[in-house]
């Protein structure tokens, strides 16, 4: 059910909150009957004790201040904002990594800032994958790694921001060349954060456990064949390849063609 109940405690006004979440209020006593009470698709204010579908105590818990009990549509907005923080970063970093490599090739003193340049532009696209992989509900540790692989990475990236818009845009946001900047306060029209979610989020769970499981039984078996001396390094660059090949499909399959 959508949020839409609102109350007034001690002259401070509370929600939009689900039913459920009146009621577990009610529950614990930071919601009394007394307390005056509005529903979204009516408009009109009432006492608590007035609305039946609400119960409370037969004996009232002892009255205490209320903490302010974060709603489900704030929940939803501060993760959405999680999502467009984390990845304005990401693509901010990306696009000012181009131009510094560009900028390289035309001011020879540049090159000596490359190294600290490197090292300062890492952690930042390794804390933004992170968590930013964390905000979509992927594996944010392997993404993480990952990210650090030659053309893996861009492979990520793209789908990154790929989740990253598709999600904020289904929710009713406005999304830029770096991402979206949302304020603290969620406007009146945003969609919640869950309906959006189940409806980007791709079927890949099972494609994900295959790609773990091709890694382990296409890459590393020819990784320790050539080891050992095995097999040649011709032999062993064509398995790897075409093990290379399978994994890209795998992805492929799991965060674009695996959608439901």
């Amino acid at each position: 059910m959508n949020p839409a109940w609102y109350f007034v405690h001690d002259g401070k006004r509370y929600g939009p909150f689900t039913q459920g979440e009146m009621q577990e209020a009610a529950i614990q006593g930071l919601l009394y009957p007394e307390d005056v009470v509005q529903h979204e698709s009516t408009g009109r204010w009432l006492t608590a004790g007035e609305v039946p579908q609400l119960r409370f105590p037969i004996v009232p818990p002892s009255r205490r201040q209320p903490p302010p009990i974060a709603s489900a549509r704030e929940q939803d907005w501060q993760r959405l904002r999680e999502i467009a923080r984390w990845h304005r970063v990401l693509m901010t970093r990306f696009l000012v990594g181009i131009v510094f490599s560009l900028l390289t090739l035309v001011v020879a003193d540049l090159q000596e800032l490359s190294p600290i340049f490197g090292v300062f532009a890492s952690l930042v696209w390794l804390v933004a994958v992170y968590r930013l992989a964390c905000a979509l509900d992927l594996p944010a540790a392997i993404w993480a790694v990952l990210s650090f692989v030659p053309v893996v990475n861009l492979l990520l990236l793209f789908t990154m921001n790929r989740m990253a818009v598709s999600t904020l845009r289904r929710a009713g946001l406005e999304v830029g060349l770096l991402g979206a900047d949302l304020p603290e306060d969620p406007p009146e029209d945003f969609r919640p954060l869950e309906p959006v979610r189940r409806e980007t989020r791709p079927a890949r769970t099972a494609w994900v456990s295959a790609m773990a499981l091709w890694i382990a039984v296409s890459t590393l078996p020819i990784l320790i064949l050539r080891i050992i001396g095995v097999l040649d390094r011709a032999t062993a660059g064509a398995f790897l390849v075409l093990g290379c090949l399978g994994w890209i499909w795998l992805f492929l399959r799991a965060f674009y063609l695996g959608r439901v």
